[in-house]
Formats: structure tokens, C-alpha cells, sequence
């Protein structure tokens, strides 16, 4: 057990190879009925289709709205009295372990149950459970294995599909892969001396009521957004043959001067009036989450789903700010239900920036005056 799985856990819901309890199992003093629940769920868990590890996590409480809050458990099961509790009551053995892990002033329980010779089940009934029944684990739920199912547990290495991933830049235009390698040209406006403010009034000390001062300023920065900003879009593929679910993307980009701008940010042509500058309160927040560190930024997104044979584009655009040639290096990583380490892939992003270096007087003449703005 390490941060990083518990880190992941947090961003997780319930699937094939994991199960959240919020609070620990009744099982010292506990009826026939209440230690019947433990003995379900490690059972389901062994018997259920999965190539990694399964885990019962108890102290984390399972939201739709992630993370997911760690509770945390005081009491206790110690793994031998489990042990001699499952296994004297089913056909074969069952293998798992009862471990504990803390962070920041919380402990977890975890069961961990990993991949096994199955079917296993009751030879006699004990408490709600019935004996020769093959509890199974799809999804979020616990069910009886029909017939059919059962005979195939019987193969040990039939478990039914992997999923296979790829993380890489996407055309949007032509949903088309480019790959872990973007090559990209841009060109950034440089004005070599101040640039002053803007006013339309008798004098720049008397300005017209509600003219925007900061105009040419912006107007410069606008330029350069759609110059020297490069759009990057996201995508993922799955060439396996079964689904990934609950996928949480991250990516880091490194460089000690970094600007990034998401949809919804994008800078707006300005007006020469301040009122008209104003972006809607209304507008859609990016599906991207940023967190800007010293040396790199991180991007976060997720996907519900992914089926097999798909590639699917993350929503929202990433803008990355390019004032001179520079080689960006980056490490994706993409977690989902089932896996025990995450996907990694490095990127690169290499742009050649062609700077134009103007005076004010000639920047001016160029684009003001030929507008006669």
C-alpha cells in the first residue's frame, strides 16, 4: 500500500475490483446475520471477472462528486481471526489479506483479494447466505453467478478482456490521433517601448467617460492570443477489448514560465469602451482543472467511460502561451477502475516561435492608423 493507490482511491467509484465501506464491518460480538456481509463481500470480490488486484477499502464513503471523503475506522479485524472465519466455511481456499493504512490522522481498513483459482463458495448455509451459491461482484453490486458463468470461473485464465490504453494530441478537425509529439509554428508580437494609454477625449489627462484606457494594451494581447497561443486538445484511445471506466486524466507540462488560458478564458477582442469588456458571468467553465506549480502546471480532466476500440477527445481546449522557441516536455498519467498503477506516457511539445519586434510608432502606423481606429 502506498500514496499513490490511496491517492487514486480517492478519485475512484465502486467498480469489478473495488469496494468502498464507510464504516467497518459488525463482526466482534456480531450475529450469524451482520458477519454474513463480510463473508459476501470477500467472496463476491474473489469470484468476480477482474486481471488486477481487488481491494475492500472500509473508511472512505463512495460520492459521485469527487474526491471521495475519508472517514476513517478505529476498530479492527485481525487478519488471522478473518481468515479462519472464511475459510471454514467454503469449498477450497479463499486467498486474501486484512491490512491497515494511515494518512494524515486516518486509518483505513483494506482487504485485498487478488486474482485466484475460482469458483468459491458455501458448503453450508451461514447466516443470509445459502450454501453452493456463487456470489459474484459486477460492478457496484453483488449477485449469484448463473450456470454458464460458473463454468468458465473454472478456467484460470479466463478473465474476460483488458483494456488497453493510449493518451496522445488530437485534431479536433478530423478527429484524427496525431500522436505523443506535437509540432507546432507560432508568432509573437514583441513591442520594444511603452505603449501608452488610450483616450479619445480632448487630452489623455481629461479621458471620455467610460473609455477603455487599457485599450491598446489589449488589443496587442489579443493579437497575440490568436498568434502565439497554441490550442491543445487531449484524446485517448482504448485498443483493448474491454471498456476503461471512471478515468481521471492528469497531465504535467514543465517549464519555469508558463501560461495557460482554458475555454471560457479566452481573451476577447476589447473595445474602446470599458462596459463593452465585460465577459458573461453566464459562460461554461472548462471541463480542464489547472494548478500552477513552480516548475510545471498540472492539468487535470475525466471521462465516465471509454469502450473498446474507441478514442474519444477530453471536452474543453487547453491554451498554452508561446513567447520564443521552446521544446516542452510533459508526463501523462490516466487512472480508471481496475488498474493498479496508472497509464503513463511522455509527450512533447515542440513549437518554433517567430518573434516580430516593433516600435510602438510602426505597430501603430501598421494596424491603428491603416483601421483609422
Amino acid at each position: 500500500m502506498n500514496d499513490i493507490l490511496f491517492d487514486r482511491w480517492l478519485y475512484e467509484s465502486e467498480g469489478d475490483s473495488l469496494d468502498f465501506k464507510r464504516n467497518q464491518y459488525k463482526f466482534i460480538n456480531a450475529s450469524d446475520e451482520e458477519k454474513s456481509e463480510l463473508l459476501k463481500d470477500i467472496l463476491a470480490m474473489a469470484n468476480s471477472w477482474r486481471r488486477v488486484d481487488g481491494y475492500i477499502v472500509i473508511g472512505i464513503e463512495d460520492r459521485p462528486e469527487k474526491p471521495n471523503i475519508v472517514h476513517g475506522i478505529i476498530d479492527h479485524i485481525d487478519d488471522a481471526v478473518i481468515q479462519q472465519f472464511v475459510n471454514s466455511k467454503i469449498s477450497g481456499t479463499c486467498i486474501f489479506n486484512y491490512a491497515t493504512y494511515t494518512k494524515d490522522n486516518k486509518t483505513i481498513g483494506i482487504i485485498r483479494v487478488p486474482v485466484q483459482e475460482r469458483p468459491v463458495y458455501l458448503t453450508k448455509d451461514y447466516g443470509l447466505l445459502k450454501a453452493n451459491n456463487v456470489y459474484v461482484r459486477r460492478g457496484s453490486s453483488t449477485a449469484i453467478a448463473k450456470p454458464d458463468e460458473i463454468s468458465k470461473m473454472g478456467s484460470y485464465n479466463f478473465i474476460g478482456g483488458n483494456a488497453n490504453i493510449e493518451i496522445g494530441f488530437i485534431d479536433i478537425s478530423t478527429n484524427q490521433m496525431i500522436g505523443a509529439v506535437l509540432e507546432k509554428e507560432t508568432t509573437y508580437l514583441a513591442i520594444l517601448d511603452d505603449i501608452p494609454e488610450y483616450s479619445e477625449g480632448v487630452s489623455i489627462m481629461m479621458p471620455t467617460v467610460g473609455e477603455n484606457r487599457g485599450y491598446y494594451k489589449d488589443y496587442i494581447n489579443y493579437l497575440n492570443f490568436g498568434l502565439s497561443y497554441i490550442p491543445l486538445h487531449f484524446a485517448v484511445s482504448n485498443i483493448g477489448d474491454k471498456e476503461a471506466v471512471n478515468l481521471r486524466f492528469e497531465v504535467e507540462i514543465y517549464s519555469n514560465d508558463i501560461e495557460i488560458l482554458l475555454d471560457g478564458d479566452e481573451i476577447l477582442e476589447p473595445d474602446t469602451k470599458t462596459f463593452f469588456n465585460v465577459k458573461s458571468i453566464h459562460s461554461t467553465p472548462s471541463a480542464y482543472r489547472v494548478d500552477k506549480l513552480s516548475e510545471k502546471c498540472k492539468i487535470y480532466n475525466n471521462l465516465d467511460r471509454l469502450h473498446a476500440k474507441r478514442t474519444l477527445a477530453f471536452n474543453g481546449t487547453v491554451n498554452l502561451k508561446v513567447k520564443k522557441t521552446e521544446n516542452f516536455k510533459a508526463k501523462a498519467k490516466l487512472f480508471f477502475d481496475g488498474q493498479s498503477n496508472p497509464y503513463e506516457q511522455e509527450l512533447e511539445i515542440n513549437v518554433k516561435c517567430n518573434v516580430v519586434e516593433l516600435s510602438w510608432k510602426d505597430f501603430y502606423e501598421k494596424i491603428f492608423e491603416k483601421n483609422d481606429v
